[in-house]
């Protein structure tokens, strides 16, 4: 049941970062729009290009306001900025402008790792609406990025059951992926399926495999409060 719960969780939040669907409704009332205002001027500023409000995100009851834009540079995407302390002098900016930008080279990044030990693979990774580091530059590096604490790394692999030898396959992925990714959340499921269904298997129903136990083999990479952990699940 533990396990069950562990691996439904881990694979709602790979689902569901990069959605609308764990948004909450935020009151705009003139602060609110004055914060709104003072978010794009910041994002206009560090990163010199127009950025236009999209919609509402997270819950200002916490004491930070959250908004989505958008800009032409990354025009289909959606970028978070987060304004900490708004309603005094002393607030802080921070978004995922980054995270968003970058993400093609985290996908290429997690198949070159598992392509090493299984020959290919299918990445399913969305980018975490959570803000990064204020400390980050705009013309941060995708490594600079990708080995920051505020990074947040939550995906699932699938693999053929064909190009499956042995446990230490798990190893050669993992091992890169920990060196190279400072994130303070890991997340990673390796799942090992029959090599009819890789192709075809989307997110969701890779996941329903997973937390029913109808894969081939499955291996969870987890980094939490500093802990890492991997262990391949039984089925």
């Amino acid at each position: 049941m533990k396990r069950f719960f562990i691996l439904t969780v881990l694979f709602v939040l790979i689902s569901l970062v990069g959605t609308g669907c764990l948004q909450k409704k935020t009151s705009q009332g003139e602060r609110g729009r004055n914060t709104n205002d003072a978010a794009l001027e910041y994002m206009e500023q560090k990163y010199g290009e127009k950025f236009e409000f999209v919609a509402p995100w997270g819950d200002s009851m916490t004491g930070t306001h959250e908004l989505l834009v958008r800009c032409e540079s990354l025009e289909s995407e959606r970028i978070v900025v987060a304004v900490s302390n708004y309603k005094s002098e002393d607030r802080v900016f921070q978004d995922n402008y980054l995270a968003v930008k970058y993400r093609e080279n985290v996908v290429e990044f997690l198949s070159q790792c598992t392509n090493k030990a299984f020959g290919e693979s299918r990445v399913h990774y969305n980018v975490a609406r959570s803000a990064l580091s204020p400390e980050l530059p705009a013309d941060a590096s995708f490594e600079e990025y990708f080995a920051d604490e505020s990074c947040f790394l939550s995906a699932a692999i699938a693999v053929k059951a064909s190009s499956f030898t042995s446990e230490e396959q798990a190893e050669i992925v993992t091992e890169p992926i920990l060196e190279a990714c400072g994130a303070s959340y890991i997340g990673v499921l390796l799942v090992v399926v029959d090599d009819a269904e890789y192709e075809s298997l989307d997110l969701d129903e890779l996941g329903h495999k997973v937390v029913t136990n109808q894969f081939v083999h499955c291996a969870r990479l987890t980094k939490q409060h500093g802990e890492v952990s991997l262990e391949w699940l039984e089925n």
